[in-house]
């Protein structure tokens, strides 16, 4: 225990240090910031690394200054806890997608934590994500190669077999699946054949009509496999667009500073224009999340994590307990954020 606080106020003197360069302010003031974040505002530590929501013009951005933590608090009014299993549990919603129509990758396995139920033949490419996490927990990419042996994160060739048994084995329930990739417009802007999920962020109404809440586009650098932004520790980018139509207007990524987000407007990587950009299928990718909500009649705001491929969209995930936009305020309009969270 002595030894995680002494880890942690490294981190937040890592913290104070780095806001202290980047914006011009003593540390010393920083120090009673910081601290009241964390003790009585319940942000974590890589909260606050990656959006210092201690200085001023960061707060001057933010329509409700609310943590991850307290955020659940909120999103509970209006997602009922005993029904989550309908969206945490990978496994049951997507049966719940099977049985109403709703486009999602396919279900190849349930392996590990004592299970191993297969569903037909793998496919050459498929995924693992565990059955119950979140945050890419679990997550790992397969490509098959010849004589039944297959490559875990571009690793080297293992027997397929062995990587199934190893699976098994695990204490983790995963979930195997088709592994999607982008639209072709979208691949362009990574030159990666990878998967650059859209969040698309729904509201229904208590008459039941659903509509846009915000939406962003998870961009992969790097030799990332999952587009998990991780308050920009990951190197991955959260690119956001004017919020009724599917135009990019620029990305957002950890500062150099490592503290607090900056916007850039070129790929850092392939130096493609991210502002102006227009995401394909985005008004595709939009109706589908909309109609996905009102198979979930019972949950007020989702978020969808989709899959935009040259087959069309595809729902990846639904999330009861999504972050605040705090990584790009904008997206979301003040009057639903205080609405939601306030």
């Amino acid at each position: 225990m002595r030894g995680r606080a002494r880890a942690t106020l490294t981190a937040m003197s890592e913290v104070v240090h780095g806001a202290a360069r980047r914006f011009g302010i003593p540390a010393a003031l920083l120090w009673p910031r910081v601290l009241r974040r964390f003790f009585l505002d319940r942000f974590s530590v890589a909260e606050l690394r990656a959006y210092a929501p201690f200085v001023g013009e960061v707060l001057d951005t933010l329509p409700v200054v609310i943590s991850k933590e307290a955020s659940l608090d909120r999103l509970a009014r209006i997602n009922p806890r005993g029904l989550q299993w309908q969206t945490e549990d990978k496994e049951k919603f997507y049966g719940i997608c099977v049985s109403k129509g709703i486009p999602h990758p396919r279900v190849c396995a349930v392996i590990g934590n004592g299970r191993d139920t297969r569903h037909g033949e793998l496919p050459t490419h498929f995924i693992s994500k565990d059955q119950g996490g979140a945050y890419a927990s679990g997550f790992a990419v397969f490509d098959g190669t010849d004589a039944d042996q297959v490559r875990v994160n571009a690793g080297p060739p293992e027997p397929l077999k062995d990587v199934l048994e190893r699976l098994a084995r695990g204490r983790s329930s995963l979930l195997l699946q088709e592994r999607l990739f982008d639209h072709p417009g979208l691949q362009a802007l990574s030159a990666r054949p990878v998967l650059q999920s859209a969040r698309i962020n729904t509201f229904r109404a208590a008459e039941g009509r659903c509509r846009l809440l915000f939406w962003m586009i998870k961009l992969v650098t790097g030799r990332n496999f999952s587009d998990n932004f991780s308050g920009g520790r990951s190197g991955n980018l959260i690119a956001f667009g004017a919020p009724d139509s599917g135009k990019l207007l620029g990305a957002r990524t950890l500062h150099p500073s490592g503290v607090g987000l900056t916007t850039i407007l070129n790929h850092p990587e392939t130096n493609r224009p991210l502002a102006g950009f227009t995401v394909p299928l985005w008004q595709e990718a939009v109706a589908t999340a909309l109609q996905a909500h009102r198979h979930f009649p019972d949950f007020g705001a989702l978020g969808w994590d989709v899959a935009i491929t040259a087959d069309g969209p595809k729902i990846l995930e639904a999330n009861a307990w999504w972050d605040p936009p705090t990584y790009a305020p904008q997206i979301m309009a003040a009057d639903d954020w205080r609405a939601i969270f306030g």
